[in-house]
């Protein structure tokens, strides 16, 4: 699979993504039609890898929930892909890092999350997922310190295999740049 079959992939993945956010976020859709948005979204994690989706909803909402879930869902919108780097794995060959913004309107300028796909039985699939650090917001530093929370790193593991430093990527494809300054400097730096 080339680099523009993987950014079809994840154009394919940010859409279901969106998707399934927007049915999280809709109380009136009955369990049947609820769960379908999410069957074509999980087929693109890689399970056996512990890897998950992590969107979810409660059964039973009050009222007031109910019109939580109307304004979140107004705060949605697709999340940005904005760069690609593809790295040579010993173990599991070909992984791309795919760098992409939250789900939400107000953080729609910034790296999020990291999805790190690679080569599965079941063709290509999200391996492993890591999350922006909440505590320096990315940055990986804190009053001048690495932060204590992310070990100066700027990202969190949040689920599927755990693969460390992949060193330098073979390849890099930047798609967008993003506007917020921590992510803006590391999109720039590669």
């Amino acid at each position: 699979m080339n680099t523009k079959e993987v950014v079809e992939w994840m154009q394919r993945f940010t859409q279901r993504d969106y998707e399934a956010h927007l049915a999280s976020y809709s109380p009136e859709l009955d369990d049947e039609t609820y769960t379908s948005r999410f069957v074509e979204l999980d087929r693109l994690y890689a399970l056996e890898e512990d890897v998950y989706t992590g969107i979810s909803r409660g059964r039973e909402m009050s009222e007031q929930a109910k019109a939580r879930c109307t304004t979140m869902r107004e705060r949605l919108t697709p999340r940005v892909l904005f760069q690609l780097k593809k790295y040579a794995h010993p173990e599991m060959g070909e992984l791309y890092r795919a760098y992409v913004s939250g789900e939400f309107k107000h953080n729609v300028g910034a790296y999020n999350l990291i999805l790190t796909l690679a080569h599965t039985k079941h063709g290509l699939q999200i391996v492993s997922v890591d999350s922006r650090c909440m505590n320096c917001r990315g940055s990986g530093r804190e009053d001048g310190e690495a932060c204590q929370e992310c070990g100066g790193k700027g990202w969190e593991h949040e689920s599927g295999r755990k693969l460390g430093e992949l060193g330098a990527p073979v390849e890099v494809i930047k798609l967008q740049a993003p506007t917020n300054p921590e992510s803006r400097a590391d999109y720039e730096s590669t």
